[in-house]
Formats: structure tokens, sequence, C-alpha cells
């Protein structure tokens, strides 16, 4: 599968706008966002996209806490059943059950959970309504998942996902991929593996073992027992520095080059996890973010950078001709699933200048571009190419601009990123294209950088330009 570099991406993108000129800069498209009021509304609005007409199976689960929710993934996508959050009782959930009235008729409905989350009295409420019921769940939750993994019936040899079921980020990251792939997502504890699990594994002799987290989540020990139980097996631990940066690392290992990217807060489980079948209908990948930044993480930045850009190599003896500028990236199509609490809206339109593609004039790329970390300790780009920027639409007495940059250096030694704000001039902003900004903005970075010792670099900016009379 196509890997991601560890590099240094750079990326310039120029939202220009006009003071005291009548005249519409960009037009950024209507990206789609599905939510409600709450999450289990967002939950019904999910399960309508994915599936706006009759369905034979749905999987309820709890909306309240993680541990029981976190492996149903698996088996919805197995069933291709929509997910329902539901709420500890009946009258507290009518938005799912408004949900499975108008779509299920003499269906099956799977609880996946104990008692102690879900009410015994959605047993009977859900039979009334003509359906048949069964109710997946274990005295905890690795007892949970293992009775999961039993219903999924996953052939022996079948990959698994091995993830902490002390939090939740690591299993949303794969549960994309295990509703499409049909892999068991199996959970443990951190330092020992339950003899369940352990049961499970010699029985099931998967072929790979995919370990989600680092060590601080899932122990070197627990990663042993696993090798020592399953030698003939392939053990792979997908591991970043936080959250996104795992989640990150597994997007790269299981989706290649997707068209359809779905954006979901990192800092709660419900919205990822409502969304995991729907992202696996569109082979699609869930990002996770947090909810509270207005920046997307440095690691999802490059990731979307990557996704976005053709592999079209950097020559400077033979240049992309400007008439094929607008070809240089590829359209992806983004869905934010939760509401404002959920994903910011200025998170959300900074996502949509990394991917999108205007109509317009008004944004500018530099070219991906790395350097071994052989003879330096952080990359730091010496050469750029922009790209796009037609500027049919730029005024043509606009001759300054001031613009802000969130800049990050990668260092090569402790996979880390640093984040710098810059505040930049340029003058005699150009009418037509703008290629002439390249080699003066380029230094202009470049020597902010070296004049730092940040760890990394990321450019994400907004420009604000003046109106002035030549």
């Amino acid at each position: 599968m196509k890997k991601i570099q560890k590099y240094l991406t750079v990326f310039f993108v120029l939202s220009f706008l006009v003071v005291n000129f009548p005249l519409n800069v960009f037009a950024w498209s209507h990206y789609p966002r599905l939510y409600g009021d709450d999450r289990y509304q967002t939950s019904k609005a999910v399960a309508e996209k994915y599936n706006s007409g009759q369905t034979d199976n749905i999987v309820i689960t709890t909306g309240t806490n993680f541990p029981d929710a976190l492996s149903v993934s698996t088996l919805a996508g197995k069933l291709k059943a929509p997910i329902l959050l539901v709420n500890q009782t009946v009258s507290q959930s009518q938005d799912a059950l408004g949900y499975i009235s108008e779509h299920m008729a003499n269906g099956k409905v799977w609880i996946a959970g104990g008692e102690g989350v879900i009410d015994s009295t959605f047993e009977s409420k859900l039979t009334s309504m003509g359906n048949t019921v069964e109710r997946v769940a274990g005295l905890d939750r690795y007892e949970t998942c293992l009775r999961v993994a039993e219903k999924v019936s996953a052939p022996k040899g079948t990959s698994v996902f091995l993830a902490t079921g002390e939090n939740f980020p690591d299993a949303l990251s794969i549960a994309s991929v295990a509703a499409s792939e049909g892999y068991p997502v199996i959970l443990t504890p951190k330092d020992k593996l339950p003899d369940g699990v352990k049961n499970y594994l010699l029985k099931q002799q998967p072929s790979e073992v995919f370990i989600i987290g680092g060590t601080g989540v899932i122990s070197e020990s627990v990663e042993s027992t696993v090798k020592n139980i399953l030698p003939a097996s392939s053990i792979t631990r997908l591991a970043g520095q936080d959250r996104y940066e795992t989640s990150i690392e597994a997007y790269n290992n299981f989706f290649n080059d997707p068209v359809n990217i779905y954006i979901a807060s990192g800092t709660d489980f419900a919205d990822a996890l409502s969304a995991s079948v729907l992202a696996a209908k569109d082979n699609a990948p869930i990002i996770l973010v947090d909810s509270k930044k207005k920046i997307p993480p440095e690691s999802t930045i490059c990731y979307l950078e990557y996704l976005g850009a053709l592999d079209y190599p950097y020559d400077p003896s033979n240049p992309l001709p400007p008439d094929m500028w607008h070809l240089i990236r590829k359209q992806l199509n983004i869905t934010i699933i939760g509401g404002q609490g959920a994903v910011l809206e200025k998170l959300a339109s900074n996502i949509m200048h990394l991917v999108e593609k205007p109509p317009g004039t008004g944004r500018g790329y530099m070219q991906n571009s790395s350097l071994p970390p052989d003879d330096c300790d952080y990359s730091i780009p010496k050469s750029h190419h922009f790209y796009d920027i037609e500027g049919s639409s730029m005024p043509g007495n606009k001759k300054y601009a001031e613009f802000s940059i969130i800049m990050s250096i990668y260092n090569h030694q402790t996979r880390q990123y640093d984040e710098e704000f810059y505040r930049m001039q340029l003058q005699e902003l150009r009418s037509t294209i703008l290629p002439v900004l390249g080699e003066d903005i380029t230094n202009k970075i470049i020597q902010a950088a070296e004049r730092k010792t940040h760890k990394n670099i990321t450019i994400d900016e907004t420009f604000e330009t003046d109106t002035k009379k030549s």
C-alpha cells in the first residue's frame, strides 16, 4: 500500500478578503455536514445517509459510555446495518426508535451492550414493533467485544485489531476499516492480555494482528504475549505521538488514495462510531480532530495535503506549464460529522481550505518537498513551486498584502511538531498569475524557520488585501 513519507509538508493557502472593493473573490463550494442537536440526532442523520430505505438489520449501542460500543463496527459492516446510538432508557431514545419505525419491518435489531447501559425495556419495545431482538453482551467490556467478535464469525486467519479498552480514540481510528474489511476489534487493558482474548486469538490464529496505539496504551508486555501465542502471525503496531497521529498512521496503512473523507471529533466517541459503517461504504477514513481547536493537527494537515497532491514531480528545469496548474490538485470530498460542538465551523473551513480547489483565484500551493534526515535535524524545504492561482478575479490595483502564517517544522529525531505564528508583508501583489510570489515568500519562510529551533512547519494562512491606488 502507498505510504506517506516522513517529511515536512509545506503548503500555502491564500484567502483574499477584499476591503472596500465590490468583488467576490471566491465562492467556496458547500460541504456536507451530518448533524443534529445532540449525538442521538446526529446518529440518526448518519443512519439516514447510510440507508434511507428499508433495512433488515440495525445495530444499536450506547451513546453514554464508550467501552461496549467500540467493537460494533465490524458486526454492523458485516450485516450492512446502520449503527444507532441510544440512551439508557426507551423514553430517552426516541430518535433511534423513530428511525427503526420508519426503516424496518420485521427485521432484526442487535443490541450491543449490557442492561447496565441499555435498559431491558428495549427488548419488549422493539419486539412490540414487530422486530426480533438479540443482545450481545458480556460481563465487562472485554467479554462484550469477544461476544461481538463471535457474532461476526470471521473465518480463521482473519486479521484482527487490538486496541485499548481504557479509552476510545485508537479503536475509532480503525472503525471504518474494521467495518469494511471485517476485521474484529478486540480490546485489552494496558498491561495484561485477558485470558478470554488469549483464547480467542489462539482459536482464530489471525494472519496479522494490528496493535493500535503506542506502549502508553498497550504495553510491550502485551505485545510480547501476543507474539508468543501467535508465533506464525505478523504483529504490527500502528502508533503516533498522540491520538491524532496514531489515527493517521492507521489511515496510511489501510486507505490507498481515498476520494471521500469524513471528519469527526476525536474528543468524544459518539459521532465517529455512528459514521463508521457510512465511511466503510465509501471506503473512507474518519479523520479525528480536536473539537476545541480551529486548526487541524499537523499530522492531519500533512495527510490531507498528501491525499490532495497529484504525483507531479517538481523539476526546476521543466516546471509545470501555467495552463496546467489547475490540474495538480485532486478533489477530495469532505463530510463533517456532528454539529458546532463537535467540529467548529472555523475548523471545518480551514480543512476545506486545505483540500478544496476553488473555481476562481486566490489560492496557491507550494509543492511538497523533503530533505533526508541524514545530514540535518529538521526538514526545511529549500525549493518549491507555486501552483494554481489564475488571477482572473484579482483587482489590478492591489499593491499591498499582509498575511499570517502558521508554521511547523518536523524533527526527525523526536518525531514531534511545533507551531509558530508569523506575520509577513508582501509588496507589489500582482493582479494576474502569482508565481512571482514564490521565491520571495519561500525565502522569507526559510529565513524565519532557520532563525528558530522549531520541530516542524506547516502553513495555513489568511491573506488580507488593502486597496491602494497605483
